[in-house]
């Protein structure tokens, strides 16, 4: 069960992430959708047999960059919409409203 569990756990992930492009290129058939999720992660689990801190150094910048963007977005709509829900970090504020 933890074989397969370790197996079927990332296939689904990579299968439903590749079946949400879908809605960008409709003329994917279900099977190639397969097969690009197969390929991805014979892919990855070939590449983690080198070790995965080399397989995690590679996605950090990835990451780092994904973070940063996030961050930027959030704070422009804070600014723009309504900062106020800020007040929500400071438990006193529950006290000052009474």
């Amino acid at each position: 069960m933890v074989i397969s569990n370790g197996i079927f756990t990332p296939y689904i992930s990579v299968l439903s992430t590749i079946y949400g492009g879908k809605k960008n290129d409709p003329r994917l058939s279900e099977d190639e959708i397969a097969m690009i999720s197969m390929t991805i992660l014979m892919v990855l689990f070939s590449i983690q047999r080198f070790g995965t801190d080399k397989f995690g150094y590679t996605f950090v910048p990835a990451i780092l960059v994904w973070y940063n963007f996030i961050g930027i977005i959030d704070r422009s709509y804070l600014l723009q919409h309504d900062y106020i829900v800020l007040k929500a970090f400071i438990p006193l504020y529950i006290l000052w409203l009474q």
